[in-house]
């Protein structure tokens, strides 16, 4: 998890956490309290890409409660 431009990861008792889906993560940031969070998408072809064009890509997660 990237906050205030740190890359952290997310824990629970000093234990790194690991998930198998997405789903998975966007459950446990809402149980966080998580209202809003972006998957950061890396291009894996940047070196074959066009000059100036974005290395990655922001992605809203939606993190709705039901």
């Amino acid at each position: 998890m990237e906050y205030k431009h740190q890359v952290e990861p997310l824990k629970v008792k000093d234990e790194v956490m690991h998930f198998e889906s997405l789903e998975q993560v966007k459950e446990a940031l809402v149980r966080l309290g998580v209202e809003r969070a972006y998957l950061r998408l890396q291009n894996a072809y940047d070196e074959c890409g066009a000059p100036g064009s974005a290395m990655t890509c922001d992605v809203e997660l939606p993190l709705v409660t039901h």
